[in-house]
């Protein structure tokens, strides 16, 4: 990408992106919910650090049961493959976020945390956020974790490891010896979302970066993640981004 604005717009909200270093996008939100919302945030292999100067009980997390409300100015790294339950207020909620799918320094945690700022932090490259990162005071864990059973946790790695083949979601409960309907049920109640859900989300999320890092179109990034049918590609992106795919096209809207 190159590091000119793109703008994508969805029809509750817009972001700006720009390339700000070698496999990194910083992104500007804009967002207006009419009501209440809880979204299942999922990133496939990219990572996302975003920072948001947050209103009292404007946003919360659901973990282990518990909400978890914070206010003020804080971050939150979600790392790849991680799933958020985010609970949002209605209204207008804006932040900033930075995108990759570097290889991450060893010491940062594998499960999506956010922490407190002291101060609006000034991000110009990789090396920039890694210290914004190491410099936290505080660390608060905000994965998804409902104390999943082992076969939760080893249907999720399967999806992650074959999301972007035509394995059906039948076909993944046969390879476990278990029933369609005793697979969702074990893993919505573990991660929140249903396996279908899952995979569906994680070819969405690799799409993306495909189209905004890449250079994809609509149509290579779709098959690139296991969608045959460009229409279907483009039904199921539009349920999950609230746009159409072309929105996220390089090519298509790169402006000054």
């Amino acid at each position: 990408m190159s590091n000119k604005l793109l703008r994508v717009e969805g029809n509750s909200y817009f972001s700006d992106f720009k390339a700000i270093d070698d496999d990194l996008l910083l992104f500007h939100r804009s967002h207006y919910r009419r009501s209440d919302s809880n979204e299942i945030d999922v990133f496939g292999q990219m990572w996302s650090l975003g920072i948001a100067d947050l209103s009292p009980n404007q946003v919360s997390v659901k973990r282990n049961g518990e909400v978890v409300t914070r206010s003020g100015l804080w971050a939150a790294f979600i790392p790849p493959f991680n799933i958020v339950d985010w609970h949002i207020k209605a209204g207008l909620i804006e932040w900033k976020a930075y995108l990759s799918s570097r290889e991450l320094p060893i010491d940062i945690p594998q499960k999506a945390f956010a922490f407190p700022l002291k101060k609006h932090v000034n991000i110009n490259n990789f090396n920039d956020l890694v210290e914004v990162i190491r410099g936290r005071d505080s660390t608060l864990f905000i994965d998804k974790q409902e104390h999943p059973k082992d076969l939760a946790l080893h249907i999720k790695l399967l999806i992650e490891e074959n999301y972007q083949d035509e394995m059906s979601i039948v076909e993944l409960a046969k390879q476990c010896n278990v029933s369609h309907s005793f697979m969702t049920r074990i893993f919505k109640q573990s991660f929140g979302v249903t396996p279908k859900a899952y995979k569906n989300k994680l070819r969405i999320s690799e799409s993306v970066r495909l189209m905004l890092t890449k250079n994809f179109n609509v149509t290579r990034a779709g098959y690139k993640v296991g969608f045959n049918d460009s229409s279907r590609f483009s039904k199921q992106f539009f349920t999950y981004m609230n746009a159409v795919p072309s929105e996220f096209c390089l090519q298509k809207k790169i402006r000054d």
